[in-house]
C-alpha cells in the first residue's frame, strides 16, 4: 500500500505538470482550430535556451528562466508571424498547417541536436532535499513542480475565463469569420493565445529539465501527453484539460503499480481511445447544438 500511495502522489505531480502543457497545447488550438504540434517545439527550445543560459553562459538560475521564458515567447511569435497567421491569412487547411508545424518541431529538433549533441544535457545542482508526508515522500523539486504548475494552471484558468481577451480567444476559435467582421483585433488575440500558450509550456519545461535533463527529442512525448489530456478531458473544455491530465497521471501510477513501467503510456493511450469511443468530444466535452456545428 505505501509503493501505491508513492505512485499516487508522483502521478498528481506527474498530472499537474501536464496538466500545464495540456493548457497550452489547447488554448493555441482551442483558438486557431490547429493541431499545435510546434508544441513539442516550444518545449525543447525553453530546455535548451534554460541549458544555455544556467549550464554554458553560468548566469544565476533567476537570471537562466528569465531568458529561458524570454527566448520561448520570441520563439511563439516567430512561430505565429511566420507559420501560423500566414496560413490563417490564406485560409489553409487545418491538414496543411498541422503538417507544417510538424515540419517545425522536426527542424527545431534537428538544429539542436547539430548545436548541442544528442545526448542527454543536465544543469549541474546541489542535490535536492525530501520531504515526508506520511508514508510518501517527495523531493523539494517535485512539490515546486505540484505548486507552480497547479497555481499557473488555475491563473490562466481564470484568464480564459474572466478576461476580454481570453473570451475573445474563444470567440475566435468559435466563429472566425464573425471576428473578422466584428473587427476585433485579431493580430493582438493571436499573439495572446501563442504567448499565453508558450508560458504554460515553458514553465513545466524548465522544470522538467532541472530534474531530469534534456535531450532534443523530448519534446515528441510531452506533446503527446499534452493532447491525450486535452483530448481526454475535453478538447474545448479549459477545466476540463486539468482533469485528464490528472486522470492520466494517477492512470500511469495505477499501472505502474502492477506492470513494467513501459505500459504506462500504453494504458493512457487506450484510456483515450476508451473514452472518445463513447464520448468523441471529451469526457467533459458538450455536444454543439445543430446550429453551431453548421
Amino acid at each position: 500500500m505505501e509503493l501505491l500511495l508513492q505512485l499516487v502522489a508522483n502521478g498528481l505531480v506527474q498530472g499537474a505538470l501536464v496538466a500545464c502543457l495540456a493548457a497550452g497545447f489547447g488554448i493555441v488550438y482551442r483558438s486557431f482550430r490547429v493541431f499545435h504540434v510546434a508544441m513539442g517545439a516550444q518545449f525543447v527550445v525553453a530546455s535548451y535556451a534554460f541549458y544555455a543560459a544556467a549550464a554554458i553562459a553560468k548566469m544565476p538560475t533567476a537570471v537562466a528562466v528569465v531568458v529561458a521564458l524570454a527566448a520561448s515567447a520570441a520563439f511563439a511569435m516567430l512561430l505565429e508571424f511566420a507559420m501560423y497567421r500566414p496560413f490563417a491569412k490564406r485560409r489553409c487547411a487545418g491538414g496543411t498547417t498541422m503538417i507544417a508545424s510538424l515540419g517545425a518541431l522536426i527542424v527545431t529538433e534537428n538544429v539542436l541536436a547539430i548545436t548541442f549533441g544528442n545526448e542527454v544535457k543536465t544543469i549541474p545542482h546541489a542535490p535536492y532535499g525530501s520531504m515526508a508526508l506520511g508514508a510518501v515522500r517527495l523531493t523539494s523539486l517535485q512539490l515546486w513542480q505540484f505548486a507552480v504548475c497547479a497555481a499557473l494552471f488555475a491563473v490562466a484558468g481564470l484568464v480564459v475565463a474572466k478576461s476580454r481577451i481570453g473570451k475573445a480567444c474563444w470567440a475566435l476559435g468559435d466563429e472566425p469569420d464573425l471576428a473578422r467582421a466584428l473587427r476585433l483585433p485579431l493580430g493582438r488575440i493571436r499573439a495572446t493565445a501563442m504567448l499565453l500558450g508558450a508560458l504554460l509550456v515553458s514553465v513545466p519545461a524548465l522544470m522538467v529539465s532541472a530534474d531530469t535533463g534534456m535531450d532534443p527529442h523530448e519534446g515528441m512525448r510531452w506533446l503527446l501527453m499534452a493532447s491525450m489530456a486535452a483530448f481526454f478531458g475535453g478538447r474545448d473544455r479549459y477545466w476540463g484539460w486539468g482533469a485528464g491530465a490528472l486522470a492520466l497521471g494517477l492512470a500511469q501510477a495505477a499501472v505502474v503499480w502492477r506492470l513494467p513501467s513501459q505500459w504506462a503510456d500504453t494504458a493512457a493511450f487506450a484510456m483515450l481511445l476508451g473514452v472518445l469511443a463513447f464520448r468523441p468530444r471529451g469526457l467533459f466535452g458538450r455536444a454543439r447544438r445543430a446550429e453551431e456545428a453548421a
